[in-house]
């Protein structure tokens, strides 16, 4: 079956002879991802030998704006996903083909091949220590666990051996979210409640902003902290309705950039302001804390609609580079625990450290599609709806390109 969520559309009045000028969706979601997962990289080198002073770009982490990409094209292929085959069962048998068999090599190699090198632990003891074993429990990710023992305890941060792990929690909760909105729209209950659930959580996230001083407190759900959780499905949902309306949307970069503009207008002028404020986006003038809200509001939701605007604007040039960027998902989990062994090792300058891993992620990352995860994605072919007796099956669309075939449910 094809991936690509709708045909890209050629210029008004540009003829059948230039054919279709933007390149398969699918590729730019692909190089989206994959420059994500490279600003993750960036992010880490300065953060990991130097917790207290990450890189920043307009007051927000790098990562922050990465993560956002991952979690707004999530949404909307994970809604792809699902309206393909809306079945419970082999929605989530993809989920796991997906999720499941890169991060338990990373999780083997960690504990069995680094863990041992880098230990201050005999060696012997450190495989009889239940924590090592433990820790392939987070090949179920709502079962997060930091470090191992002995494992980097000397590096500046050493409450994880793969600080990366921590958002596959929410991925998971946002499929989760995407099955049971499914499943009720599939009973009757009209599309119409996708919307509703993204406003719930902008509504929630103007209260958070309202009555928290710091904005990563709230508590947690599970090991999810609950702040960042309403944060990134905002963008997840964001995604999920671009998806399920996107024969109704105009996708037009003019308006991705007006909402850029708006959004930076308001973060750069009027955001000062709120610093001011007692316990930070909290205080007595209620028009503080309603800017702080729009400006979160504006950055996730104009990050879901311009990296969409984006991908589906892909230029057409760049389309056969899908076998070279569909590593993302793998230099994502293997980029920290590389950059872990290296600080430990003596690289403490951010940028040097930058310089060595993003090339070494990357071919990681390569790795893990090629050997890992384009194998276990073509399990799925067990999962296909079988066809009703005395049914004329539908016509078979035209089969995209071998590497494209397998990208629709790419996870962050």
């Amino acid at each position: 079956m094809s991936t690509t969520q709708d045909p890209p559309r050629a210029r008004k009045g540009a003829g059948s002879r230039l054919g279709k000028i933007y390149a398969d969706p699918q590729v730019g979601f692909a190089w989206l991802r994959l420059l994500s997962a490279l600003f993750v990289v960036l992010d880490h080198s300065i953060w990991l030998p130097d917790p207290m002073h990450p890189l920043l770009v307009l007051n927000i982490p790098v990562g922050d704006y990465a993560l956002l990409v991952f979690f707004a094209l999530s949404g909307y292929q994970i809604h792809d996903s699902w309206e393909r085959d809306p079945s419970w069962w082999r929605f989530g048998a993809r989920r796991i083909l997906r999720i499941v068999p890169p991060l338990a090599v990373v999780l083997v190699v960690t504990a069995f091949v680094i863990g041992p090198i880098f230990t201050t632990l005999p060696t012997g003891e450190y495989l009889s220590n239940g924590q090592t074993w433990a820790y392939l429990s987070m090949v179920v990710p709502f079962f997060l666990r930091g470090p191992l023992p002995g494992v980097f305890e000397s590096n500046p941060h050493n409450l994880s051996v793969n600080p990366s792990l921590w958002t596959l929690p929410m991925e998971v909760f946002g499929y989760g979210i995407v099955l049971l909105l499914g499943i009720a729209i599939a009973i009757g209950l009209h599309k119409v409640v996708l919307p509703v659930v993204l406003g719930g959580l902008l509504v929630v996230q103007g209260v958070y902003d309202a009555t928290l001083g710091e904005y990563d407190s709230g508590g947690f759900l599970g090991v999810m902290p609950m702040a960042l959780l309403v944060k990134f499905m905002i963008a997840f949902m964001a995604g999920a309705v671009l998806h399920a309306y996107r024969h109704k949307i105009a996708f037009r970069p003019r308006y991705a950039l007006a909402l850029f503009v708006a959004w930076l207008v308001i973060h750069e002028v009027f955001m000062p302001d709120a610093a001011a404020v007692p316990g930070g986006t909290a205080g007595s003038d209620g028009s503080i804390f309603r800017l702080v809200t729009l400006d979160h509001w504006l950055l996730a939701l104009g990050m879901a609609y311009g990296m969409i605007v984006l991908g589906r604007h892909w230029p057409r040039r760049l389309e056969k580079s899908g076998r070279w960027v569909y590593g993302s998902y793998g230099a994502y989990i293997w980029a920290a625990p590389l950059q872990q062994m290296l600080i430990a090792l003596g690289v403490t300058n951010g940028w040097v450290l930058l310089v060595v891993t993003v090339p070494t992620a990357y071919v990681v990352g390569l790795a893990s599609w090629h050997f890992v995860e384009m194998p276990t994605q073509k399990l799925r072919r067990y999962l296909r709806a079988r066809q009703l007796p005395m049914t004329t099956p539908a016509p078979e669309p035209t089969p995209p390109a071998p590497q494209q075939a397998l990208t629709a449910e790419a996870a962050p």
